[in-house]
């Protein structure tokens, strides 16, 4: 993930990162030109041979943006990366 200088970013610590099977990265920008919007950013990678099942990967995502959204009544969520086969269906019902 490629931040621009001057930009307020830094990674959300308060997101569980202790499965280390999974990898996901949250941080959090402020884009003062974006009416000072908080928008938390998710870089995540699926394997095509994951080591965990699907619905663990789901249930981490539905805990951190339900987590998000609550600590904020203003902020953007966004989620980029190589889902390989991952059902698109299953990310979208969050």
């Amino acid at each position: 993930m490629y931040i621009i200088n001057g930009t307020e970013a830094s990674v959300c610590k308060e997101h569980d990162t202790s499965d280390t099977r999974i990898e996901l990265l949250w941080i959090s920008v402020r884009l003062v030109s974006f009416l000072n919007r908080l928008i938390v950013v998710g870089a995540m990678y699926h394997p095509p041979k994951p080591v965990y099942q699907p619905c663990e990967l789901i249930d981490k995502l539905d805990r951190v943006l339900t987590n998000s959204l609550a600590s904020s009544d203003n902020s953007l969520v966004l989620l980029a990366g190589d889902f390989n086969q991952l059902s698109v269906g299953l990310v979208t019902q969050l």
